[in-house]
């Protein structure tokens, strides 16, 4: 009763700031509300409410509330504060209602209603308040560290292990430092517990490595020793670059892989065919081994993913060669070959002019010019305007003619 007599009193202090009065409040003086209610007996006799000087001196001396310190995660308070809205709400609707009832059950009953409803809002709002003073704000975390190191936690310095922190609740990105280098790991703090994280510079340090092949059972070379086939997870691997090779009936794909001490590395690879397209001056014949290769209309092959020696051969102009080129699954491979050019040398009764598929190339004598291979005109033209017209079969073999005009 003490709290819901100063509730009043508060109430009508505030109303000569509002701007508007809503349909249906009763803004009856106080001074009436008093003389109304103190000639209505309670159960004991007394009057239902005190006078208006005494109510609020009464409230003062009956009312004790704690004082609470409220200090915790913001989405516990946002959480608090929208439950807190909604219940103040249901508490203005309560207020509304029971004013315009107020005629008929007098206000001592409305008083009691939004006190019982305040009361229902501080019930509901408990949980919330426990939560805020009792969950843990911080975990525990102990760092190890031989030698000692520099510790950063999120980019941020905390220190020389070994150490002890207090840190958020989470995840939390760890490097280690010293003059031998960086080692980075990962660790979960949560909130009252404690995670404890080592570090030996001197131990041999090994991580994950992870290999996955469509489709399955594709032999795993690391480093060129064979390890088992696909799916295949390796725990000792050591920290540091590796060549991964992934050997089926189907092909080869080779890659290069980083094994870091804080996640594993993977090497997922489909291994199919891939494509050889091939650019040169003159028809060749492409072999692997004693297994022939045709090309297609447009200089193209379908091989196999992986390494491949191939030998390219023109037996007319006498020209061969073997060239080493890694196929990609589902990737075309170029090449280009373009042969060391054979040697021409012409020798004519007179000087002259030596032209060679049109263009000009020098005068007579003309002794081990660069002439590339195959079919090509070559015309020997005199100061007199005398011509002579030659188509040879350069091989590489140097080329020689020689004549009187």
């Amino acid at each position: 009763m003490a709290a819901a007599e100063t509730l009043v009193a508060w109430v009508h202090e505030r109303r000569a700031t509002w701007d508007d009065v809503p349909d249906g409040v009763d803004l009856t003086p106080i001074s009436q509300i008093y003389q109304a209610a103190s000639a209505q007996p309670l159960f004991g006799g007394e009057t239902a409410i005190p006078s208006p000087s005494e109510a609020p001196a009464r409230a003062r001396r009956s009312v004790k509330l704690p004082s609470i310190s409220l200090a915790g995660p913001l989405a516990v308070l946002r959480s608090l504060g929208t439950s807190i809205q909604r219940l103040g709400g249901g508490v203005t609707q309560l207020g509304a209602g029971a004013a315009r009832l107020a005629p008929a059950v007098g206000r001592v009953a409305v008083i009691a209603g939004i006190v019982g409803a305040l009361g229902v809002a501080g019930w509901t709002a408990r949980p919330y308040l426990t939560t805020a003073l009792t969950s843990p704000k911080t975990g525990t975390a102990a760092f190890e560290s031989l030698p000692p190191s520099e510790v950063l936690v999120d980019g941020i310095s905390i220190g020389t292990a070994p150490l002890t922190a207090d840190l958020a609740p989470g995840h939390h990105a760890v490097q280690f430092r010293r003059s031998r280098g960086v080692r980075n790991m990962e660790i979960d703090v949560v909130g009252g517990g404690a995670t404890t994280t080592r570090l030996d510079w001197d131990a041999l340090q090994t991580g994950r490595l992870m290999a996955r092949s469509d489709p399955p059972g594709a032999t795993v070379l690391v480093d060129g020793k064979d390890r088992g086939v696909t799916p295949l997870t390796l725990e000792d691997v050591t920290l540091g670059s590796h060549t991964v090779v992934l050997q089926s009936g189907d092909g080869t794909v080779r890659r290069t892989v980083t094994v870091t001490a804080d996640r594993a590395a993977v090497v997922t690879e489909s291994i199919f065919a891939g494509f050889l397209k091939l650019f040169a001056p003159f028809e060749l014949q492409v072999t692997e081994g004693t297994r022939a290769i045709r090309l297609d209309d447009q200089h193209q092959a379908m091989l196999p993913p992986g390494v491949h020696e191939l030998r390219f051969e023109n037996t007319a102009l006498g020209y061969s060669d073997t060239r080493r080129i890694e196929v990609q699954p589902g990737q075309t491979t170029s090449l280009s070959l373009v042969p060391s050019p054979s040697l021409l040398t012409v020798v004519a009764s007179t000087a002259s002019t030596v032209i060679v598929d049109g263009q000009q190339v020098g005068e007579t004598p003309l002794t081990n010019h660069p002439i590339a291979l195959g079919t090509r005109d070559i015309i020997v033209r005199s100061a007199a305007g005398e011509e002579r017209r030659f188509t040879r079969t350069v091989t590489v073999a140097p080329v020689s003619i020689e004549f009187n005009f």
